[in-house]
């Protein structure tokens, strides 16, 4: 009788436990069901809404948001812009509504004014339509469509960031013109045998000196988003400067390329799909 008692007990802490394992398993079942329904409903791309490039037609899905971030969130992304290709625009932005998250009206921010040749300004997508030369964003397709010089590889690049985030004057660029196209920029010739050079004189919030991001207290709304952009390569040809270009990117729906540090030219048939930030500043 004994053993038949412990046997009955055995079973019963079986059956206990099953039901506790079967419960549980239920449970988390249904958490994670619970939590794939709302992620869904939340899915950032319900949010998106369309950006118009200036001056382009070019169109990007870009996310309606309401975070709030500061300098140490931009400097990061811009240090990222050239080494993971995704496009960083600024825009300065009136009436914000914090609850919301939305804007009266936004426009955008001029934060250097480009040297680069007329011939290849009509294919660029970062000059706003308020001016010829002004450019309100970072995207390295984009500045080698203009031929910048700080676009052949990730060190002239980083140093371009650089001197943006600490408001300082960019490296010297040389060029066989003896005039800025901009007026905006230095444009000296130190008489050293290297001819003249200019160098960008960036531009924030409509001011210059001390015009970067480091010691200043600037907040911004941050949206995001996704854009097709897309290249076609063409021919080579000869620039204003007589010198002989390798290639000719305009920015087009087509396909799309990429350039390595060597200046060899790779198709990219992988996807054109490029990742596209706003930071509109608030204050």
């Amino acid at each position: 009788m004994e053993n038949a008692s412990d046997a009955l007990k055995m079973g019963f802490a079986v059956l206990v436990l099953i039901a506790a394992l079967s419960l549980a398993i239920y449970s988390f079942t249904r958490v994670r069901e619970t939590s794939a329904a709302i992620t869904n409903q939340k899915d950032i791309k319900e949010y998106y809404q369309t950006l118009s490039l200036e001056g382009t037609g070019v169109s990007s899905n870009v996310a309606l948001s309401s975070r709030v971030v500061g300098v140490e969130t931009v400097i990061p992304t811009l240090y990222r812009y050239y080494k993971e290709n995704y496009t960083v625009l600024f825009y300065k932005g009136s009436g914000y509504n914090s609850d919301t998250g939305t804007f009266e009206s936004i426009e955008p921010m001029i934060i250097y004014y480009t040297e680069s040749n007329d011939s290849y300004l009509d294919n660029t997508t970062l000059i706003t339509e308020t001016s010829e030369r002004g450019v309100y964003g970072f995207d390295i397709q984009d500045e080698q469509v203009r031929r910048e010089p700080w676009s052949a590889n990730q060190e002239t690049s980083y140093n371009f960031i650089k001197s943006f985030v600490s408001g300082e004057l960019s490296d010297k660029f040389y060029t066989s013109r003896t005039t800025s196209l901009s007026t905006h920029n230095e444009f000296k010739n130190d008489d050293d045998g290297l001819g003249y050079y200019y160098q960008i004189q960036f531009q924030f919030n409509g001011s210059t000196g001390n015009a970067g991001l480091i010691g200043n207290d600037y907040q911004f709304v941050e949206r995001y988003g996704e854009y097709n952009y897309e290249n076609v390569l063409n021919s080579s040809s000869e620039d204003e400067d007589n010198q002989t270009q390798q290639y000719n990117i305009i920015s087009n729906i087509t396909d799309s390329v990429d350039i390595l540090e060597n200046d060899e030219v790779v198709v990219n048939n992988k996807g054109t799909t490029k990742r596209v930030i706003q930071y509109i500043l608030i204050n």
